[in-house]
């Protein structure tokens, strides 16, 4: 037993109560990103508290040293592009400090928190029990607006926001603050179902990850969100190129496992499809010309407005190659928010053009690294490896979303990020980096939700 885990197993009610706050404000960030951040404020001061006290109470951080020191290396940078871009004439707004300064500090301190095998263990929990608390929210909202549920039964959470819904004849759309989440969730769904024979007990039964899977796949046709259905066409073929990293036992249950969960996911999909038409009016052909279009800036005005950022973020970053013109500059062609002016829907773009050549290969070196080492524990074959998988696809699948959005430029979507770097922080601390993966294995708790 890992000499940390002790006195957590000692004192289950005083561990579950010191982690109360974690999972509630990882619950609240997957379920209303960009809501109710009084209270998330709150939360996160009260878990980092817990989590410094343990610190001076055990004399130790619990932080493999490269994870701390990339850490403090990337906000350091970030405050340097800062400063960078103060000089060229930026506006001095606290939002971009946070964001590139001061978050990824208080996410390092979470991910020290988190480097327990039960924590972890109740993080994926809390991520299936938050897709759940999505499905209630949307169908409420979307039942309640075509009319179908009484007023009385509506969820309405007052989230500040705008909802939409529209049904176009062939397509829907609606959308929630809650849909990015699913760009993560849905594949990470996906890649468990694929990847975690039942044999092996993990932190969630197959069940709820069948019924998570199909209420998904209903919003995400629904959704019409042309973001969330190429994620959503893209899954699989990232799920299985994942899947080829990993060796050991795994690599034959996986070979097993899949073409039976295909088949099922395929029949499940059909009969969503044949559902939606029924209710809603879906359109297979509707859709698919929906969805082509936004890849055409001559008849798509998202389109043609991201191209127009394409051109115009290219043009003055070649002026300023190596270090950009900084965090907080704005475009001088394009504005797209006067309340965030420096933000464009072109996120890598717009970091090439803040940070240059330089800041961009800093940032993406993270990334790289926290894929690489994500590789290493698929490689290990064991149950860590059956953690990290459905991980590293919804990272990879939320990445490539981010793309043509700036999810990660918010503190409620920064855990895609750094939650597999706690999980990485929890191999290496526990020795598996130095071939004892059978005792960081047998650590891991079983059990189902």
């Amino acid at each position: 037993m890992h000499p940390h885990e002790t006195a957590s197993r000692k004192h289950p009610a005083d561990f579950f109560e010191m982690t109360i706050p974690a999972y509630v404000l990882f619950f609240l960030m997957v379920t209303v990103p960009t809501s109710y951040k009084p209270v998330k404020v709150l939360l996160s001061v009260i878990v980092l508290g817990i989590v410094i006290g343990e610190i001076f109470a055990k004399h130790r951080i619990v932080l493999h040293r490269p994870i701390l020191l990339w850490t403090l290396f990337i906000s350091t940078a970030g405050l340097g592009f800062i400063f960078w871009g103060l000089s060229n004439g930026a506006v001095g707004d606290i939002r971009v400090a946070q964001v590139y300064a001061i978050y990824p500090l208080v996410y390092v301190v979470f991910v020290i928190g988190a480097a327990k095998a039960r924590v972890i263990d109740g993080l994926y929990r809390v991520l299936i029990l938050a897709t759940f608390g999505i499905i209630l929210h949307s169908f409420s909202y979307i039942f309640y607006t075509v009319g179908w549920l009484p007023k009385a039964l509506y969820i309405d959470l007052n989230l500040g926001e705008d909802p939409v819904l529209g049904i176009y004849g062939g397509t829907v759309e609606y959308y929630l603050l809650s849909v990015p989440s699913l760009l993560f969730l849905v594949p990470f769904i996906f890649a468990a179902l694929m990847s975690w024979p039942k044999q092996n007990k993990m932190p969630v039964l197959r069940s709820w990850l069948w019924l998570a899977f199909i209420l998904t796949t209903i919003l995400v046709f629904l959704s019409g969100r042309r973001g969330l259905w190429l994620v959503y066409i893209i899954t699989p073929l990232v799920t299985f190129i994942v899947q080829m990293f990993v060796c050991g036992n795994l690599k034959s249950d996986i070979r097993k496992l899949v073409p039976r969960s295909v088949i099922m996911c395929v029949l499940g999909v059909v009969a969503v499809m044949i559902y939606l038409q029924s209710s809603f009016g879906l359109n297979l052909d509707s859709m698919t010309e929906f969805f082509s279009s936004g890849f055409d800036d001559k008849f798509d005005e998202s389109a043609s407005i991201r191209s127009e950022q394409l051109t115009a973020l290219l043009q003055d970053w070649s002026e300023h190659p190596l270090f950009g013109v900084g965090h907080g500059v704005t475009n001088s062609q394009v504005v797209r928010s006067d309340e965030v002016r420096w933000a464009y829907e072109l996120s890598y773009v717009a970091l090439l053009f803040h940070t240059g050549i330089i800041g961009l290969f800093l940032y993406s070196a993270g990334i790289l690294w926290i894929l690489w080492m994500g590789v290493k524990i698929l490689r290990t074959g064991g149950r860590m490896s059956m953690y990290m998988l459905p991980i590293i696809v919804g990272l990879i699948c939320f990445l490539i979303a981010n793309a043509t959005n700036p999810y990660l430029e918010k503190y409620d979507f920064m855990w895609v990020v750094f939650l597999p770097v706690a999980l990485i922080n929890y191999w290496l601390t526990n020795g598996s980096a130095r071939n004892e993966h059978d005792r960081a294995s047998s650590m891991l708790s079983t059990g189902g939700m």
